[in-house]
């Protein structure tokens, strides 16, 4: 009933999902919030992308998860999403039940550095001290191809280590900087 009933809402009125963004560790101010009513399926979905959107990995938590195949064994999830915030640098997700909910909460304010794996270290070095590379000189710094470096470094500007300066997308110029530094 509670998977694909289409009355599903009348006889369980507290199965849906709330997802929230707060301001502060209090959460007396909300930045953003979603009521997710949508079928199981579905909602996990719609429940994952708003996790996304604000930068954090979402948990899919229960055994009827694992059977419809929406995760790929019992609890793996709750390991990659504290894998994903120690990566970050942020503390671990809190789990709690209340009543009949069940609440995830992760922080948002860092609390250590944030974890690079060795590849993308070694693009930081090749960068630091630099006055801006570009993606060739990059790959033969590191020992990459150009593609696979290009997906590398926008992971990078995508986490604020980075900063590229060109006109666009498809610039063969373009450059690549440490976010703290200022180009010449």
């Amino acid at each position: 009933m509670i998977l694909f009933g289409r009355e599903r809402e009348r006889h369980f009125p507290d199965a849906w999902i709330q997802a929230g963004r707060f301001a502060d560790a209090d959460r007396s101010h909300i930045l953003d919030r979603a009521e997710i009513r949508s079928i199981p399926a579905r909602g996990v979905e719609e429940a994952v992308a708003f996790v996304q959107k604000h930068a954090w990995q979402g948990a899919v938590i229960g055994r009827v998860f694992h059977a419809l195949g929406l995760i790929e064994q019992w609890g793996s999830s709750v390991q990659r999403m504290t894998a994903a915030c120690h990566a970050a640098g942020l503390p671990a997700p809190v789990f709690e039940e209340i009543a009949t909910r069940f609440r995830v909460t992760t922080a948002t304010t860092q609390v250590g550095p944030r974890v690079v794996e060795d590849t993308d270290q070694s693009i930081l070095d090749a960068l630091c001290g630099a006055r801006g590379l570009a993606t060739s000189e990059i790959a033969a710094a590191i020992g990459l191809s150009p593609r696979a470096t290009r997906t590398r470094l926008a992971r990078l500007v995508g986490h604020g280590l980075v900063r590229e300066i060109g006109t666009g997308p498809q610039d063969p110029r373009r450059r690549y900087f440490l976010a703290e530094r200022e180009p010449a």
